[in-house]
Parts: C-alpha cells; structure tokens; sequence
C-alpha cells in the first residue's frame, strides 16, 4: 500500500482558529466526465499530519469524511490509498478558520503518466503543422531553424500537458467540456472553433475564467500571442485576486520575452498562494525571469534556494509524493549555478537529481528514464562548458543509451524522442571535433548508430535519420584513420537512403586515401554528376578539413586538383 504524505513546509503561521471539524469528500479525477457519474473512493484511511500514530477515520460509500482539528497550526491530510496520486495537491493544506468542504481527487499514478505523454503528442503534433504551414511559403529552412521551433513546441507542450492532465474536467461547464472532448479527439483548432461560437454571459465568472484559460491555451497551441494575451488578461478583468490568471499571464509573457512584466505578475502571485508545492513552481519561475534581468543574479539565486529549501521539507514529509519534485528542483537549480558559472554548486544539484531519477527508475517507476537521460544531458553539457570533455562524452553516451531502452521498453514511437534526446549529442559531437578529440568523437557516433538502428525496427520514419548517423560515421572514421570502416559506413548509409549523395564524399575519401585514387575519381565523378557545382564545392572543404585535421596523404593534393577540373 502506498502512503500518500501530503505536507507542506516552511509556510507562515495562520491565525488562531478553534478545533472543530473538517468536511471532505474523495473521488477518483474526472469520473463523471469520462464515465457520466462520479466515482467515489470509499473505505479509504485518513487523518492529520498531526496524529501521524492517531486513529484514521473512513471514507464512505459516498467517499465522504470528517476529520477533527486541533491546536491552532495549520496541518496536512494524510491519504492511506494504494497506486493512487492526489491530483489537487494545494488542497491538502487545511488553514485554521477553513470552512468549505475539501475535494480530493485522486488519479492511479500510471493513468496520469499517460494522459499527460498524450496530451502532451496532442500539443506538440500540432504545433509543429502549424509552423511547417507556415514556413512553407518561406526560404527552405536550416536545421538551427528547425531545432529553434522543436524546442519551443517541446516547451509549451510541456508546459499544456502537466497543466490538462491535472485538470478537473468535472468542475468544469459544459461548454468547456465540449471543446475540451474536442481536444482530447487530436484537434485544437475543432475546440478553439467551438470556444468562439460558446455564449459565457450565462455562466458564472469563475466557469467564464476557466474558458478564457483554455481559449488562451489553444491560441498558444495555434501561436496566436497576440489572442492569447487578450485572453488572460480578460480573466484578470474577472477578478483581480485570481492567482493562477495572472500566474499563467506571468508565464505567457516569459516566453514572449516581455520578463519585466513577468516579474511584476509573479511577485504579485507569491504572497496569494498557500501551497507549498504552488510557492516551489512559482520560485523556480521567478528565478529563472530574474536571472534574464541585468543586475539580479542575487535575487534570483535567493529564489532558487527558497525553492530548494521548501521541497527538500515537503520530501522529508512524503518521500513517494515530493522525491521526484525535488529532482526537478534540483535540476533546475543546478541549471542556474551552471549559467552562473558556479560549477561546484551545479555539480552538487545535479549530483543529487541524478541519484533520485536512477533510484527511482530502479524501482520500475514509469517516466524516469527519460528524466534521468535528460538531467544527465543537462549535466553533460555543463561539463562541456568547463571543458571537462571527457566526463561529459562519457555521461552523454549514457544518457542516450538509457533513452534508448526507456523508448523499447515502452514500446514507444520514438522518432520524435530521438531527435530530440540527440540534439545535445550531435552538439558535444561538434565540441569534442573542434578540440580535436577524434577517437571520443567516433566513439559517440558509434552508439548513436547503435542506437538509431535499434530504434528504427520501431519507428520507420527512422531510416532517413538512421543513413544520416552513418553518414557521419564514414566522415568521422576518416580522422581516425579506420578507412575500411569508414568505407563500410558509408555504404551502409547509401543503402538505407540512396538520395543523400553527400554519403559518396565520404566513400570516395576512404579509397584515396588508401591510395585507390582511381576508384575515389569515379565516385567523385558520380557524385558531381548528381549534384554539380554543390558536390565540387563540398568535395573541396572535405579537402581542406581533412588537412586541417591532420590527415596526411599525397593524393590529397591530386583529388583536389582533378575536381577543380570537372
């Protein structure tokens, strides 16, 4: 049985309030709406953080309860339930004076994984048409373009899939019900097309607030700024006192770079909020927009800690519940040291992050093995930084070999995952090149292409991206002196993708500088027959870069003055 903990430290002292009772009421995260009626969790244990060895009282049929106060501190419910997680953490917290009914709603752990990896494909998927519809018209775009827009659309998909995951569509109005199904069916456009069409004077500012939300979201989804902003900012008109509006505003103008004005809203949010959890997010936020503002490096080192500080209490109190909080706290942290240049410190979070996410994933916990590749990616590259290369190549071959197994082990899809997990590779790759440090760099390569063909059995779409790892195999084996296997690899990418001819440089240079220069004429020669003046101008950098690398052939000098001849 899993004991949920929920605690909260290192919050203000409330007033004095006499004991008395508390009302509360437990049901399993959007019954109502997925099945048509709410499901009520009965006969589950709970009690105050206070009367940890006390006597549980039981929820009924209805999932109902009533606790007892005492002493006039705020306290925490305590939630005997098994493989379950409380989605409204906030509502853990019991103020003295507190009067409403609590609503708990609870989610199997594994149930909100995947929703929130769904929703998350929902947001990404569609993010990503609507900026190649976009970019169609436009020049062909490079691959930094390419990468600018995969990160943005991982952010904000990132950011919509915790926040629907944890939402209680059963709290919600009908309205937003409807467009929200539509959502879920694969299609923003559909629901932000019904939000339009909605009539909101009849219902009440609260549900009116909800559909703004959503509205603004889906406009983000559509990367509308501009409609967004409007509708946060219409929220806010609702109601001033409104956290989470202006909160989700603050958040909205980070990533249009507008960080002063974030920073307003998010001092504004801080003293509002009564969760522990809710004052950790938002400090993490307030560190990272401080940090982007000349002169504040203090302020936002202070945030950082304070985030550190409060989840390090809320961990100590719920291991199960805040652990894996607390290694993205870490993370984040070690991320901030590490922009500051303060290697000691950022080592030391990251260290800490790191041993969370592997004792985690060694207890076969869904979602950890991604968390601990990319901590230890993040780790890597501020190894890199400080030019601790070698530590650094041999963490990211890590990372992407453990991203590897996750993605078979979940028998996932994993073509968009790849590209992403590899990008900060394929950036070492070009590091450790430029240092000179070829046997790490082909050693890098190596797994990557051990990786690519073990994924590509999954995923097809791999097999373009499978023939580009190889070919830069074939370039890198050249620095090495292995042109046997360069010439192997280069074949190797030409048969899964015939069309990326610039494989052929690389078979060509593995037989001149065997001293086969007929052989490297003819491949040269198709080569330039494919691709003309493109392929004699890349043939004649291959040239120079292999000099400058030092490589050494006397055949060197004659290849290059034949291709000037074609």
């Amino acid at each position: 049985m899993r004991k949920l903990l929920f605690c909260l430290a290192l919050l203000p002292s409330f007033l004095y309030a006499q004991p008395d009772s508390l009302y509360g009421v437990v049901s399993v995260l959007n019954s109502r709406f997925d099945k048509g009626r709410t499901e009520f969790v009965a006969n589950a244990g709970i009690h105050c953080s206070a009367q940890l060895a006390g006597i549980r009282v039981r929820t009924g049929p209805d999932g109902r309860f009533v606790i007892g106060r005492r002493g006039q501190e705020p306290f925490l419910l305590v939630l005997d339930l098994p493989d379950y997680e409380v989605a409204n953490l906030r509502d853990m917290q019991i103020g003295p004076g507190m009067r409403d009914t609590v609503h708990l709603y609870v989610i199997p752990g594994s149930s909100l994984f995947e929703t929130t990896q769904r929703y998350y494909a929902i947001v990404y998927a569609a993010m990503e048409k609507r900026w190649l519809k976009q970019a169609a018209p436009n020049a062909v775009h490079g691959e930094e373009q390419r990468q600018a827009a995969a990160e943005k659309c991982h952010l904000v998909a990132t950011i919509l899939s915790r926040k629907f995951s944890s939402l209680n569509l059963d709290d919600t109005s009908p309205a937003f019900q409807d467009a929200f199904r539509r959502f879920q069916a694969g299609d923003p456009d559909l629901a932000l097309l019904w939000l339009r069409y909605t009539k909101i004077d009849s219902l009440n500012p609260r549900q009116q607030a909800q559909l703004l939300d959503f509205k603004a979201d889906l406009h983000q989804i559509r990367q509308e700024p501009d409609s967004a902003e409007q509708c946060y900012r219409q929220q806010l008109l609702l109601n001033e006192q409104n956290v989470f509006a202006r909160w989700h505003l603050a958040t909205f103008l980070n990533h249009q770079g507008r960080n002063g004005e974030s920073v307003e809203h998010l001092e504004k949010c801080l003293p509002l909020l009564r969760s522990g959890i809710d004052s950790v997010a938002l400090l993490l936020q307030l560190g990272n927009t401080w940090k982007t503002l000349s002169g504040y490096l203090p302020e936002a080192e202070h945030s950082f800690l304070q985030a550190v500080s409060i989840c390090e209490r809320l961990a100590a109190c719920d291991s199960a519940q805040f652990t894996p909080i607390l290694a993205e706290v870490y993370g984040s942290a070690g991320a901030f040291f590490g922009d500051t240049e303060a290697l000691p410190q950022a080592a030391n979070m990251f260290e800490h992050a790191q041993s969370i996410y592997k004792r985690l994933r060694q207890h076969d916990l869904p979602g950890y093995g991604p968390l601990e590749a990319n901590m230890t990616l993040a780790f890597a590259m501020l190894l890199v930084q400080h030019a601790q290369l070698e530590n650094a190549a041999r963490m990211s071959s890590s990372a992407l070999a453990l991203q590897t197994e996750v993605l078979l082990t979940l028998q996932a899809s994993p073509g968009q995952e790849y590209w992403l997990s590899s990008q900060f590779n394929a950036r070492l790759r070009d590091s450790l090149e430029a240092r000179r440090q070829y046997q790490a760099v082909v050693e890098l390569q190596h797994l990557r292409v051990r990786c690519i063909d073990t994924l590509r059995a999954l995923d097809n779409r791999l097999v373009q991206q499978a023939a580009l790892e190889y070919g830069n195999l074939s370039w890198q084996l050249l620095f090495t002196g292995q042109y046997p296997e360069a010439e192997h690899a280069a074949r190797k990418a030409l048969e899964l993708d015939n069309t990326q001819l610039w494989v052929k440089t690389n078979l060509g240079h593995s037989f001149m500088l065997r001293g086969d220069l007929k052989k490297a004429k003819q491949v040269y020669g198709t080569y330039i027959e494919g691709d003309g003046s493109k392929a004699k101008t890349m043939l004649l950098k291959d040239f120079i870069a292999l000099e400058a690398a030092g490589v050494r052939h006397k055949n060197i000098a004659k290849a290059r003055e034949w291709v000037e001849k074609q």
